[in-house]
């Protein structure tokens, strides 16, 4: 009886979870006689053929199987289960194809094979390849390609974060002039010195000392014409004069201290001939005196700490003849002290600040000189 295959295929077998990927595939064809009926419920023997090179080339692998159609003519087989007679399946390398599939049928149940199906392995099974495709050690590093050429200069980044205030160093002492003044600091204690004028305004009287208790090592220091300041971690201290209404000019009273309490981490201070600005992470202290309209020229009123929240992180700081600024990420700060008219000079008013906000990260700022 002949017999022939209406279609066959191949797949891998899917099986449970074994140690290692098994070497086996799924074998499926519909059996037909010359008639074109499917030969069903009959025992057949199968014997299949792997060539390697050609669908005739040498046989590299041959088993047998003795199996049964089902009612619609479809036998099934696993390739690598059966009686093998040549090679080993589990030996075949894969990598060295192509390779062709034969299948040959005696539906008689014997050994008098006829041709029913021959086809090429175009997809090796990934298991079967995986287990014999040679070694799957990476092979050596290659040599390095040439330097490529340096990339355009990028766009200036944000300034960083100001970091911790660093260790408090050994106590000392310290002198700081400013015209008429001078403060002299150890570790716990700063003295400041100063020399008063008598009603005349034209007589300076002896120096004297006045003291401040400091409560922590200082961290910075910085002096205008008029104010010397010093701060510790969490308070600035400005030592300055002021000037009664006698006398013309005004004359010199004995120097004075004047605190403020810092918030955030201090950075650093700055100064123009009248002013001064102590600043840290997240405040600015702006130091002024303003001038009374008694006198001739107008006196030197008390001292005021006028402080400011900052808003961004910290960039820059710069003064002017009569303004220092205070540069961010997000906003600019300008303290500074306006004029009146009264007096044979303007008088001073108290200090203030003037802020504008920013819609990008300010680069760098241009004082006038």
């Amino acid at each position: 009886m002949k017999t022939f295959v209406l279609c066959f295929c191949l797949v891998v077998l899917s099986l449970p979870v074994w140690s290692q990927a098994p070497e086996a595939m799924s074998y499926q064809a519909v059996l037909r006689d010359n008639t074109g009926e499917p030969l069903t419920d009959q025992v057949v023997q199968t014997r299949i053929q792997i060539h390697q090179g050609t669908s005739d080339g040498p046989v590299v692998y041959e088993e047998i199987h003795n199996t049964s159609t089902n009612e619609n003519g479809l036998m099934s087989v696993v390739i690598g289960s059966g009686t093998g007679s040549i090679g080993s399946i589990s030996e075949i390398a894969w990598g060295n194809g192509p390779y062709f599939l034969s299948s040959e049928t005696d539906p008689a149940g014997g050994s008098n094979y006829e041709l029913t199906g021959n086809s090429e392995l175009l997809s090796v099974p990934y298991a079967l390849y995986a287990n014999n495709s040679g070694s799957s050690i990476a092979g050596p590093q290659g040599e390095p390609g040439p330097q490529g050429e340096q990339g355009p200069q990028g766009n200036p980044g944000p300034q960083g974060v100001p970091g911790p205030v660093g260790p408090a160093g050994v106590s000392g002492c310290e002198i700081l002039p400013a015209g008429n003044l001078a403060v002299v600091y150890t570790g716990t204690t700063a003295y400041g010195y100063s020399q008063s004028q008598s009603s005349t305004a034209t007589n300076y009287n002896s120096g004297s000392f006045t003291s401040a208790s400091l409560d922590g090592n200082v961290l910075g220091s910085v002096s205008s014409e008029l104010q010397i300041a010093l701060w510790t971690s969490s308070t600035a201290y400005a030592f300055y004069q002021t000037q009664s209404n006698l006398g013309t000019p005004p004359n010199l009273n004995q120097g004075v201290w004047l605190t403020t309490t810092l918030s955030g981490n201090p950075i650093g201070g700055i100064s123009n001939g009248i002013n001064l600005v102590v600043y840290t992470s997240t405040h600015a202290y702006g130091l002024s005196q303003p001038r009374s309209t008694l006198g001739d020229p107008p006196n030197l009123s008390a001292a005021v700490w006028n402080p400011i929240t900052l808003n961004g992180t910290f960039i820059k700081a710069i003064s002017t003849s009569r303004s220092i600024i205070i540069i961010t990420t997000t906003t600019i700060y300008a303290f500074n002290q306006s004029q009146g008219t009264l007096g044979s000079l303007p008088n001073e008013n108290a200090g203030s600040w003037a802020t504008q906000s920013v819609s990008d990260v300010p680069i760098d700022v241009v004082p006038s000189r």
